[in-house]
C-alpha cells in the first residue's frame, strides 16, 4: 500500500465525515433553485441504501478511534427512526427501512452498547416479513428478484438475522431453509422437454429498460450479480455454515450455486469474468447468444461474484473456488482502466466498491497486482474530490445520470468514505459494516 495515498485517502474520508456528521444538514427532496433528483427523496431518506441509516454506518465504524463519531451515528439513527414514522409504506429489505435500520443499530451497538429495546422491536417486524417471504404460497406467485436478493429479499434479510443470533433463530432457519429449497429446485422450462430452470429463475427482466419483445422480458432470466442474483444466497448459506449452523441440504445448495457460477464463467484475453444474467435460451443451450462486455462493479460481474466464491470456498474447504476468484480479480485489474467504460465513484457500481472489494484479494495468488490496482483506484477517488460539491462528489444514479449530492451508502459520500477508510486502515473493523453488501 502506498503510504502517501493512504494518508490522502484518510484525509478525504475525514472531510466527508465532517460534512455528513450533522443529520440536519442532509438535504432531502427537491429544494428551491436546485434541479430535480439532486438530493435523496423523502421516501429514501430513512433507508440503509441512500439515507440516514447508511450514513450512520460510517460513524459507527469510526467510533472506536473517535468517540464523537458515536454521537453522529446516534443522531442519524434518531433521524432515521423519526422519518420511518412518516413513510406510508416502509421497505422491509436490508437496503430499505426496517431491516436496514436494525442493521445500522446493530453496528452502533457493537461500539457503544444500547439499542437493545429498539432492536427487539425491529426484530419482530423483520421476523414477520421474513416469514411471509418464506411462506410456500410466495413461491406460487410471480417469481421476482425482490423475494430472494440482497437488496430487498431473503438474502439480505437473512444476513441481518445471522448477525442477530439465536434470538431470531426460527426466522433465520426458515430463511435458510427457503433459500436451500430454491437452490435445489428445478422449475418447468416448457420449451425443452426434460430440462428445468433453476429455482432462482425470475419471471422478469433484469431492469425495466429491456425491450418488451426481448427473451428476458418474455421469459425471465437468471441473475448472476451479487446484488440481485444467486451469489447473494450463496454468501448467506456459506456464512451460516461457517457460523456452525447446520440445515438439511445446505452443503448441497452451496455446491449447486457455486457450481452454477463456475459453469458460467466466461473467458476473454484477460481471463475469467461473469455475465450479469442469462436468458432462458442461453441457460437451456449452455452458451451465450452474444458476447458480453465486462462490468466493473459490486452489484454485477467479477468483484462481487469473486468475493461470493471466495467466501463459499473457504466455508466448505473448496480451494478451487477461491482460486477461480483470484484469477478473475487478476484478470479484472489487468484490463486497462480506460477500457472499463463508465464507472462512477460510489459503492454500488463505482470505484469505491471496487476499492473495497479488492481489499479481500490482497493476500492471494495475485497480491502484487491487486495492491497496485487498489493504490491506483484510491488515487483516482481522492483526485476526484471536489471541494465545491456539498459532499465532495456527485455520483450518478439511475434516476439522475448527471449525478447529484448523494450522502448515502450505495451511491453517495458515506459509501465512498467507508471505502477510503477500509483502504487506509490496516485492520478489519470490529463490526462487519460491509455485511450490508453481503461481502462479509
Amino acid at each position: 500500500m502506498n503510504g502517501e495515498i493512504r494518508l490522502t485517502a484518510r484525509a478525504v474520508a475525514d472531510t466527508l465525515a465532517r460534512r455528513l456528521a450533522d443529520p440536519g444538514a442532509i438535504p432531502i427532496g427537491d429544494r428551491p433553485g436546485e434541479p430535480r433528483h439532486v438530493n435523496i427523496s423523502e421516501l429514501e431518506a430513512g433507508t440503509l441504501a441512500r439515507g440516514h441509516a447508511g450514513i450512520s454506518l460510517l460513524f459507527s465504524s469510526r467510533a472506536v478511534r473517535d468517540p464523537e463519531a458515536a454521537t453522529a451515528a446516534h443522531g442519524h439513527l434518531q433521524r432515521c427512526s423519526q422519518l420511518m414514522r412518516t413513510v406510508p409504506h416502509s421497505g422491509i429489505g436490508l437496503q430499505a427501512h426496517v431491516t436496514g435500520l436494525g442493521f445500522a443499530m446493530l453496528a452502533a451497538r457493537s461500539t457503544t452498547g444500547g439499542y437493545g429495546g429498539a432492536l427487539k422491536q425491529l426484530d419482530r417486524h423483520v421476523t414477520r416479513a421474513a416469514m411471509a417471504l418464506c411462506n410456500p404460497a410466495a413461491g406460487l406467485q410471480r417469481r421476482e428478484l425482490d423475494r430472494f436478493d440482497a437488496i430487498g429479499g431473503l438474502a439480505g434479510i437473512g444476513r441481518y438475522l445471522l448477525l442477530r443470533g439465536e434470538q431470531v433463530a426460527e426466522a433465520r432457519d426458515s430463511v435458510l431453509d427457503t433459500l436451500i429449497g430454491m437452490a435445489l429446485e428445478a422449475t418447468d422450462a416448457s420449451a425443452a422437454a426434460g430440462a428445468g430452470l433453476p429455482g432462482f429463475w425470475v419471471d422478469e427482466a433484469p431492469s425495466p429498460f429491456f425491450d418488451a419483445d426481448s427473451d428476458v422480458a418474455r421469459h425471465g432470466h437468471l441473475n448472476l450479480g451479487l446484488a440481485h442474483g444467486v451469489p447473494g444466497p450463496l454468501v448467506l448459506l456459506s456464512l451460516a455454515h461457517t457460523q456452525g449452523i447446520r440445515r438439511p441440504g445446505l452443503l448441497e445448495a452451496v455446491e449447486r450455486l457455486a457450481g452454477l457460477l463456475v459453469t458460467w464463467a466466461q473467458y476473454d484475453a484477460y481471463g475469467p469474468f461473469w455475465p450479469g444474467f442469462l436468458s432462458r435460451s442461453e441457460y437451456l443451450t449452455g452458451s451465450l447468444a452474444a458476447a458480453r462486455t465486462r462490468q466493473f462493479r459490486w452489484c454485477y460481474d467479477t468483484p462481487g461474484v469473486a468475493r461470493a466464491l471466495q467466501i463459499a470456498g473457504r466455508a466448505v474447504g473448496r480451494d478451487d473456488w477461491p482460486a477461480l476468484a483470484d484469477d478473475a480479480v487478476a484478470a479484472a485489474v489487468a484490463v486497462p482502466a480506460e477500457s472499463w467504460g463508465e464507472v462512477g465513484m460510489g459503492m454500488c457500481h463505482g470505484w469505491a466498491g471496487l476499492l473495497h472489494l479488492l481489499g479481500y484479494f490482497t493476500d492471494g495468488a495475485h497480491a502484487t497486482a491487486v495492491r497496485t490496482s487498489r493504490d491506483e483506484i484510491a488515487a483516482r477517488i481522492t483526485a476526484g474530490f471536489n471541494e465545491a460539491f456539498r459532499f465532495g462528489y456527485r455520483p450518478a444514479h439511475a434516476d439522475n445520470p448527471h449525478g447529484g449530492d448523494y450522502p448515502g451508502l450505495l451511491d453517495g459520500a458515506a459509501g465512498i468514505a467507508l471505502a477510503l477508510d477500509s483502504y487506509a486502515d490496516e485492520e478489519r473493523p470490529a463490526f462487519p459494516w460491509d455485511a450490508a453488501l453481503l461481502t462479509a
